[in-house]
């Protein structure tokens, strides 16, 4: 349940309308996530990689 609604969310905001105020993000408590098209840096693709593989659920 959770991975569908972070893989296949109903709704996504750009970053140009989460600026906005009042934000279109609910403001409430919750799971959020945030896809960047690529990272910063070698190290910080680096460093994601290796958090996916120790968060990875479906093993």
């Amino acid at each position: 349940m959770i991975h569908a609604a972070l893989t296949e969310p109903d709704r996504l905001w750009s970053a140009q309308e989460d600026l906005l105020r009042p934000s279109p993000v609910p403001a409430a408590a919750g799971i959020y996530g945030w896809h960047f098209e690529r990272a910063s840096s070698k190290e910080l693709r680096a460093q994601a990689r290796q958090r996916a593989r120790e968060l990875d659920v479906s093993a």
